[in-house]
């Protein structure tokens, strides 16, 4: 037996990201979600907000902190870090209210990067509350995160809301176990805005794909 399963494009986000096109955007959620939701068992973090958390810190991966430097999540060295540093312009400033270069960690792949992001938010007094919120409760989080200062930017909760709604990143949030997928290559089924693709019936896709039997 067979399933024909029918993939529908995500919509396109909502402001302005450059020329990112939406083939690129799909690819980026294709390649992360499972490290997301992984990260979301051992933290309780959702996996929607590593999700939104990753691409707007990254504008889809085109950031140089990601390509540069495998810095997925914008994290500063802070301290505490002894691990390789990139330095970057971003919103430090100097005694005269000059901006310079600011201290980021380097990490050696994306995977140590998303780890790192879960162990930074769990080891920060900052965010402890936030935990107490559950792995449902994606707006808790984004507007958590604001208010405990992740991001200087005043819209960072609004922005991550509409990156998660958008895309229906919360989809991933209700994935208890992932052994129960036979984790397919996404970006083989999202090339175009409506592609079918002939599945054995014994894999398991996550549940935000229409099946239909044939």
């Amino acid at each position: 037996m067979y399933f024909w399963i029918i993939i529908y494009s995500f919509p396109l986000f909502g402001w302005n990201h450059g020329a990112t096109s939406d083939d690129t955007k799909r690819q980026f959620v294709a390649d992360k979600w499972v490290l997301a939701v992984q990260e979301m068992h051992k933290s309780g973090i959702p996996a929607s907000v590593t999700l939104a958390q990753c691409i707007l810190e990254t504008n889809w991966g085109q950031s140089d902190l990601s390509y540069l430097a495998n810095n997925y999540f914008g994290i500063k060295c802070k301290d505490y870090w002894v691990g390789p540093t990139y330095y970057k312009v971003d919103d430090d400033k100097d005694v005269s209210g000059q901006l310079i270069k600011s201290c980021f960690r380097q990490y050696d792949s994306m995977e140590s990067s998303f780890r790192d992001h879960s162990h930074f938010l769990l080891i920060s007094p900052n965010y402890n509350s936030l935990f107490e919120l559950g792995s449902q409760n994606y707006k808790g989080w984004c507007e958590g995160l604001k208010r405990c200062g992740y991001a200087s930017d005043p819209y960072y909760d609004a922005k991550l809301i509409q990156i998660i709604e958008t895309f229906n990143l919360s989809r991933f949030d209700a994935i208890s176990h992932l052994s129960e997928y036979n984790i397919l290559p996404l970006q083989d089924t999202i090339f175009s805005k409506q592609f079918i693709l002939n599945v054995p019936s014994a894999y398991k896709l996550p549940p935000n794909y229409t099946r239909k039997i044939k």
